[in-house]
Formats: C-alpha cells, sequence, structure tokens
C-alpha cells in the first residue's frame, strides 16, 4: 500500500509536462502535413516528368491527351483524356525508377516517406489518449512512444540529421517534461 506522500507523488504532474507534451503533439501533427507535402511534391514532380507537363499547360502535353474533341469523338474532352493520370503505363523513363514496371508511388524514397507517414499517424492516435492525460500512467505511456518516433519526426520537419540540431529541438519541444514520476 502506497503511503499518502507517495500517492501525492506518484499523481503529480506539474503543468509544464502537459505544455511539453502538448508542443511535441503539435509538431507531430505538423510532421504528419509535412511528410505529406513532400510525398506529394516528390510523386506529382515525377507525374510531370512522366507526362509532360509544361508549367504553362494544365493538361499534360502526351499524344493521348492532346487530343481534342472533334465531331468523330464528340463525347470526349480533353479534361476526361487527362483523369487517367493515374493509369500509368509503360513509357515510365527507366532513368526515373530503374524498371518501367514501377508506378510513381513505388519509387523506394515515395515508399520510405509514405511509410514514414503512416507510422507518425499511428503515433499521433496512441498519443491523442495521452496528450493530456492527468494520471502518471498516461504520462508515462506518452513519453515512452514519443521518445521511439521523435528522432523520425524532428529530422523529417527541419530537413536534418544532424545531431546538435535534432538535440537542440528536442530541448525546445521537452523544456518542462516531467522527468522523474516518484516511485
Amino acid at each position: 500500500m502506497l503511503s499518502m506522500t507517495e500517492s501525492k507523488c506518484r499523481n503529480y504532474i506539474p503543468d509544464s509536462d502537459f505544455v511539453a507534451r502538448s508542443r511535441c503533439f503539435e509538431y507531430l501533427v505538423g510532421a504528419i502535413d509535412e511528410a505529406w507535402a513532400r510525398y506529394c511534391d516528390a510523386t506529382s514532380y515525377a507525374e510531370d516528368e512522366v507526362y509532360g507537363y509544361d508549367s504553362g499547360s494544365a493538361i499534360p502535353q502526351t499524344p493521348a491527351s492532346t487530343v481534342s474533341s472533334d465531331e468523330d469523338d464528340g463525347y470526349k474532352s480533353e479534361l476526361s483524356v487527362a483523369t487517367s493520370l493515374t493509369d500509368y503505363d509503360s513509357d515510365f523513363p527507366m532513368s526515373m525508377l530503374g524498371n518501367n514496371n514501377r508506378r510513381v508511388s513505388e519509387v523506394p524514397a515515395n515508399v520510405r516517406l509514405q511509410q514514414l507517414k503512416d507510422r507518425l499517424i499511428k503515433a499521433k492516435y496512441y498519443l491523442q489518449d495521452y496528450v493530456d492525460s492527468n494520471d502518471s500512467d498516461g504520462c508515462l505511456l506518452f513519453w515512452k512512444k514519443w521518445d521511439l518516433i521523435k528522432y523520425a519526426t524532428i529530422e523529417l520537419v527541419e530537413d536534418d540529421d544532424d545531431d546538435e540540431v535534432v538535440e537542440n529541438q528536442i530541448e525546445e519541444l521537452e523544456a518542462g517534461r516531467f522527468s522523474s514520476i516518484c516511485t
């Protein structure tokens, strides 16, 4: 049985810890957005290369999409032909992917970004249950999970894997973290 002092100590979590958890959680949410933005940029750049988008045209300059509606194909429009952009064919440049059977989303760098985004989203769903927890167990669970993802999260957002940059960001995010729950 815990004494009164031990019980108070176990359940005491300073306000600074709530603030630190909130700051880390918001940073994680921003990292998810960053991962998604980078994934979209990378895949749309590759699609631009594949489908020959030029800077002044909203419709790709491929033979299939430059067909305009005429009397024989009156039901087809440039837009309807262009909507098949997600249907990748074997004309994908070898230099982009290494083989002509892969889709833009299967490029290793894009796969890694997608996997990181998925990992961060799973962590977000886990952490959201503990970000505002006022019991010591919830606090510990939050920090354990955060410790597992913080380096990948920070390296993504800061676009830097320099130890000093990462450690400085960790210090800033975790400022006020309650490092020891009494036992």
